[in-house]
């Protein structure tokens, strides 16, 4: 037992094992013939030759690409993918290929360019009203500070007025009662006056009347 282990000891020490991380590529598929649909695969490769790494992903674009979309992900699909990737590694680079190692396959929703363009042309046609509702929102608001700013104005230089005008109609009262007064001054002098002329008058009439008796 331990002579046949240490038999086959080199052939695992010789071994390699060969990963492909996250490769994404597009297949056809029988529901959409006009549209690609993506997928990411990683896999390990065991073989005991040496290979590159850019020849196991050429072999891998190669042979995924031939097999449809919805039957990659199939249990069928899936064995027919390795057994026809070990024939073609061995075939054209002259390599075996002990196993391969699907660790996962994946679909990628598909990216759709003219939908990608409308969606950001939405967004700059949604930014560009907002811009403006927001400038037009301002624009009143500024209106409106200057309207109440006019109104508040006029409103003061109003009172400003109504009180200038009251006290100049105030003053003029004065004024008038005060030019009043002094007529009615003048007025009972010129009565006064005119009273002593007349009993004046009257003492001389009777002063004549009685030097005529005589």
């Amino acid at each position: 037992m331990f002579r046949y282990i240490m038999m086959l000891l080199p052939l695992f020490l010789s071994a390699q094992m060969l990963s492909i991380n996250d490769l994404r590529t597009n297949l056809y598929s029988k529901n959409d013939t006009q549209n690609l649909k993506k997928i990411e695969i990683s896999l390990e490769i065991q073989t005991d030759a040496n290979i590159s790494k850019a020849k196991v992903i050429d072999a891998v674009n190669v042979i995924i690409s031939s097999f449809f979309y919805e039957d990659i992900f199939t249990e069928i699909g899936k064995l027919n993918f390795k057994q026809t990737l070990e024939k073609f590694i061995e075939k054209k680079y002259k390599v075996k290929v002990d196993d391969v190692y699907i660790l996962s396959l994946n679909s990628i929703e598909n990216f759709d360019l003219e939908e990608f363009k409308k969606f950001i042309k939405d967004n700059d046609k949604k930014e560009k009203i907002l811009d403006e509702n927001k400038t037009n929102t301002n624009k009143i608001n500024l209106e409106n500070n200057i309207t109440n700013s006019n109104i508040d104005n006029n409103a003061s230089k109003l009172k400003d007025l109504n009180k200038t005008k009251e006290q100049n109609q105030t003053k003029e009262e004065i004024g008038f009662d005060i030019k009043l007064s002094d007529e009615n001054e003048t007025t009972s002098k010129a009565n006064i006056q005119d009273l002593n002329d007349s009993l004046k008058q009257l003492e001389d009439f009777i002063k004549d009347l009685n030097n005529t008796k005589k």
